[in-house]
């Protein structure tokens, strides 16, 4: 038996909104091959490596990576693939429009500040970097699924975990909870078991909690509990609010942000966790503002420097007046050497993806940050709605968001681009991605004749 289903990754009655076949059994759910029993092609071969490489970020010189390499190689390739996904050419052009106006404000400040061409070199390879990430990882995707594309990347993201020298005291925090994360909720994702995925993600959330990683326990949580609400999927319809669906999700965020804060103050994560928690609290009144004071010294800057400074540009003295004042005004103590040496030490740092895409690119960051944030936010609010949406997708979006706000730059991008290339839809899904999630067939109205059935 065959049933036709719609792809709920596009709108109902757009271009492009076409249906697929796939086989579904009655009463059965779909089942697939375990992963390493999958037969690969040589050109799905040629997208795993290309993949790989770029979730790896091996880095040759100057942020360029093996992975720029590899994807400057395939650009032929995946140059094609942009325009079968939706935003995919408006978003990437914006990215690359990004680079004039960073060198532009670069030399604009040169006369107050002093920059840099190698720091202005870095920042636009790195940003040359996302593009070719998203455009490699587009092209991936239509040749596998999305599913088998995520853990291609999170075997690279696993892999480069031992050599990225960040595990100090604490390997599964700054090493190995992102790249398993990605990784077994990938594989869960292909597997297409809810139940699967939500004790994945409560599993992660666990190790996570005991190393005492706040947010991502809090993302994780709010992973399962997404996940678990889906079940069973709802049945496609028109009649679906996305409208409801965020309401409920900015409900479950505030419930999470709640217990987590309280669960932290009660020392239920630790020991460190709490006495940070605490500090911060007391501190600004909101353990968000005191755990990221940064966002201080972005709205001083901002309302000082609105067009930004540039990729290649250092504050000077009373720019980072300013900054200090800003990050005072939440209750920070500025002048603990944080600000001079990491911040603004070599370059701008605002720990805030958003706030350094204005600070290198000007309004065309700021831009392309909104752009970013409207494409998760209109994918998973989508998927949702019509209770599709898979943990891992749950977790790279709101991860992708808080990165956007609160993450520095170079931390976030790899992230980053996995989030915004698997949430861009495709235009045709029959001919240039394979379903990743069996969907749920449409049931015909009470009393409807069945398909194929002759008029009465």
């Amino acid at each position: 038996m065959r049933e036709t289903v719609r792809d709920s990754s596009l709108e109902d009655g757009a271009p492009g909104a076409i249906t697929w076949r796939a086989p579904v059994e009655p009463g059965l759910r779909e089942t697939r091959t375990p992963f390493l029993r999958r037969r690969i092609t040589l050109t799905e071969a040629v997208a795993a490596l290309a993949v790989v490489l770029v979730a790896m970020r091996t880095e040759i010189t100057l942020n360029v990576t093996l992975g720029t390499v590899a994807a400057l190689a395939l650009a032929p390739v995946w140059l094609r693939t942009l325009g079968r996904f939706r935003g995919a050419v408006p978003l990437l052009a914006v990215s690359l429009l990004c680079l004039p106006i960073g060198v532009w404000l670069t030399a604009l400040s040169a006369d107050e500040r002093a920059t840099s061409d190698r720091l202005l070199a870095g920042s636009c390879v790195l940003l040359v970097n996302f593009v070719l990430g998203i455009g490699v990882l587009l092209w991936a995707r239509t040749v596998m699924p999305s599913a088998v594309v995520a853990v291609w990347f999170g075997l690279g993201l696993l892999v480069a975990a031992p050599m990225s020298g960040r595990l100090g005291d604490n390997p599964w925090r700054f090493g190995f909870s992102v790249p398993l994360t990605v990784l077994l909720l990938a594989l869960a994702w292909w597997h297409g078991s809810r139940a699967l995925e939500v004790v994945l993600a409560l599993a992660l959330a666990g190790a996570t909690a005991a190393s005492g990683g706040r947010s991502l326990f809090a993302i994780l949580v709010l992973a399962a509990v997404l996940a678990a609400w889906q079940v069973p999927p709802r049945l496609i319809d028109v009649g679906v609010s996305r409208l409801r669906t965020l309401l409920f999700l900015a409900l479950t965020l505030a419930a999470l942000y709640t217990l987590g804060q309280s669960l932290t103050l009660e020392g239920y994560l630790g020991q460190r966790a709490q006495e940070r928690t605490a500090l911060q609290t007391a501190a600004s009144g909101s353990v968000i503002l005191g755990g990221r004071p940064e966002v201080g010294a972005s709205t001083a800057l901002l309302g000082h420097e609105p067009l930004g400074f540039g990729a290649g540009a250092r504050l000077n003295a009373t720019d980072l007046l300013v900054a200090k004042s800003g990050m005072a005004d939440l209750g920070y103590d500025p002048d603990n050497g944080y600000v001079e040496r990491y911040m603004f030490g070599d370059g701008i740092e605002l720990h805030s993806f958003w706030a350094d895409l204005w600070s290198d690119w000007g309004l065309v960051g700021v831009l392309l940050g909104g752009m970013i944030a409207w494409h998760l936010g209109a994918y998973l609010s989508g998927r949702l709605a019509h209770r599709r949406a898979s943990a891992l997708m749950v977790y790279l979006v709101v991860q992708s968001g808080w990165n956007l706000l609160f993450s520095p730059r170079y931390g976030s991008y790899t992230l980053l681009v996995l989030a915004v290339a698997l949430v861009l839809t495709p235009v045709v899904r029959q001919r240039d991605e394979a379903p990743d999630v069996p969907a749920a067939p449409r049931r015909a109205p009470t009393g409807a004749p069945p398909p194929g059935a002759a008029p009465a």
